[in-house]
C-alpha cells in the first residue's frame, strides 16, 4: 500500500474526512476506491471487540452445557447403585452422588459507548467564547458548573489548580489554522470544549495531535464532568463534583484524587488507572485494557473482558468484580454483598473484614479466598462439576466431590462458590 493511500485511509478511520472525500483523493492518486471497503472506523473496531466478547461468552456457555451433559453419563463402576462393597470386613454403601446445579457463566462486561467528537448536541445552548490570549477565563470561572470535553488525538489533562482561575491551554507541534483551533462555548454554567471543526488535511500530512490542558478553580465543586476521547489519553487529578464521567476508545484513562457522587470511567482498548477515588457509586469498565483501582465507595462495579483487574479498596455496601479471561485480584473490605465472576480468569481475593454475603463463580478459573479469623465465622456452600474444594479453617460440614458445605464459628457470613472445573479454596488472611 502506498503512503498516500495509507494516509487517506487513516484520516477516514478517524472521521477526519468523509467517504466521498476519500474516494476523490484516491482517484486523484490513481488508486482504486476499493480500498475504502477495507477501512474500518473506530466505531467498527469497537463493534468487533464487542462481538468477540459476546462470542467468547456464548462459547463459554456452550462449554458449560457440554460439561453438564457429560456429567449425566453413568460412570464405569463394578458395583451398581445401592450394592454393598466389602473391604477388610467393613461395609460401604455405594450410592450415586447427585449432580450439582450447573454454575452460571459470568456475562461479558458491556463495551463502553464510543464518544462522538463532532456530534450535534441538541441541548447545547451556549455561545461561542472568544479565545483568550493568555488562556485565562475569569468570567467563566465565576459561573462554571459543568464541563464537557470532546477530543480526537493528542492528550487531555483536567485538574484542580492552586488558585481560583480557570485556565485552558491548547498546544500542537505546529501553528494551527482557524479551523483547527479548539472551539469553546458557554451558557447556563456549562462549558463545552471541542476539538474544532472537522478539518480537511492533505494526504501526505501527518494526522494532527493537539494537547489540551484545563486547570479548574481550586474551590470549584462541579455538578458534572463529561470527557469523551477517541485516541487521546485522559488524565484527571484532584477534582470534586457530582457526576464525573470519562470515556475513551483507544486512549487510556488515569484518575487521581477524584471525589464525587458518581464516578464512571470506561475504555475499549485503553487501560484504566484509578488512585484515591472516593464516590457514592463507582464504575470502572474496560474491554481489553488493564484495570487498576484504589478506591472508597458505597457501591462499586469493576469489570474487564480480557484485561487483568487489580484493585484495593473499601466498600460500605455492595462490590461487584468481573472479568472473562483476565486475572482478578482484590484486597480490601466490603460491608454487605461481595460478588465476583470470571470465565477462565483466576480469582485472588483477600478480605480484611467479613461481609454479609460472598458469591464467587467461575467456569475454569480457580478461586482463592482469604478471610480473617473472626468469631462470627462463615457458612460456605460449593458446587462444581470437576473442580476441587479446600478449607484451611477447622470447619465442620459435609464435603463431597461435587458439592458440600463448611461451617466455621457462628457462620455469620454466607459464602457460595460455583465452578465448572475451577478449584475453590478458603484460607486464612496472613
Amino acid at each position: 500500500m502506498s503512503e498516500g493511500k495509507e494516509k487517506i485511509l487513516q484520516m477516514l478511520e478517524a472521521e477526519i474526512i468523509t467517504e466521498e472525500d476519500a474516494k476523490r483523493l484516491l482517484e486523484a492518486l490513481g488508486e482504486t476506491p476499493d480500498a475504502l471497503q477495507r477501512a474500518e472506523t473506530f466505531r467498527e473496531e469497537t463493534d468487533r471487540l464487542c462481538r468477540e466478547a459476546e462470542e467468547f461468552r456464548q462459547q463459554a456457555e456452550a462449554d458449560v452445557q457440554a460439561a453438564q451433559g457429560n456429567a449425566n453419563v453413568p460412570s464405569l463402576t463394578l458395583y451398581p447403585d445401592g450394592m454393598e462393597e466389602i473391604v477388610d470386613g467393613n461395609v460401604f454403601e455405594i450410592s450415586a452422588s447427585p449432580t450439582p446445579p450447573t454454575p452460571p457463566t459470568p456475562p461479558a462486561p458491556p463495551a463502553p459507548p464510543v464518544p462522538s467528537v463532532f456530534e450535534e448536541d441538541e441541548t447545547e445552548t451556549g455561545e461561542i467564547v472568544t479565545e483568550s490570549m493568555d488562556g485565562r477565563y475569569p468570567e467563566i470561572a465565576k459561573e462554571l458548573c459543568s464541563l464537557r470535553v470532546r477530543w480526537i488525538s493528542g492528550s487531555v489533562q483536567v485538574y484542580g489548580g492552586e488558585s481560583e482561575e480557570l485556565i485552558i491551554r491548547e498546544t500542537a507541534s505546529r501553528p494551527l489554522s482557524e479551523g483547527e483551533k479548539t472551539i469553546l462555548s458557554f451558557g447556563s454554567g456549562r462549558l463545552t470544549v471541542k476539538w474544532g471543526k472537522s478539518p480537511k488535511w492533505r494526504p501526505f500530512q501527518r494526522p494532527l495531535e493537539k494537547h489540551l490542558e484545563i486547570v479548574l478553580p481550586k474551590s470549584i465543586d462541579l455538578e458534572s464532568l463529561d470527557i469523551g476521547s477517541i485516541s487521546a489519553p485522559v488524565s484527571l487529578r484532584v477534582i470534586t463534583g457530582g457526576r464525573l464521567h470519562a470515556s475513551a476508545v483507544s486512549g487510556g484513562i488515569s484518575a487521581e484524587k477524584l471525589q464525587g457522587d458518581q464516578i464512571n470511567l470506561s475504555t475499549v482498548s485503553g487501560g484504566i488507572e484509578g488512585r484515591g477515588l472516593t464516590a457514592d457509586r463507582l464504575e470502572l469498565h474496560t474491554v481489553s485494557g488493564r484495570l487498576t483501582g484504589d478506591f472508597s465507595a458505597e457501591t462499586a462495579k469493576l469489570s474487564t473482558t480480557s484485561g487483568t483487574l487489580t484493585a484495593q479498596g473499601n466498600v460500605w455496601e455492595n462490590l461487584t468484580l468481573s472479568t472473562v479471561s483476565g486475572v482478578l485480584r482484590f484486597e480490601g473490605t466490603t460491608g454487605e454483598n461481595f460478588q465476583v465472576s470470571t470465565t477462565s480468569g483466576s480469582q485472588h481475593l483477600a478480605l480484611g473484614g467479613m461481609p454479609r454475603t460472598i458469591n464467587c463463580g467461575s467456569v475454569s478459573g480457580k478461586i482463592d479466598l482469604r478471610l480473617p479469623d473472626s468469631q462470627g465465622g462463615f457458612s460456605a456452600k460449593y458446587s462444581t462439576l470437576s473442580g476441587s474444594f479446600g478449607c484451611e479453617f477447622p470447619a465442620t460440614g459435609k464435603q463431597e466431590k461435587r458439592s458440600g458445605s463448611a461451617l466455621y464459628g457462628q457462620g455469620n457470613t454466607k459464602i457460595e462458590f460455583s465452578t465448572t472445573s475451577g478449584s475453590m479454596y478458603i484460607g486464612r488472611l496472613s
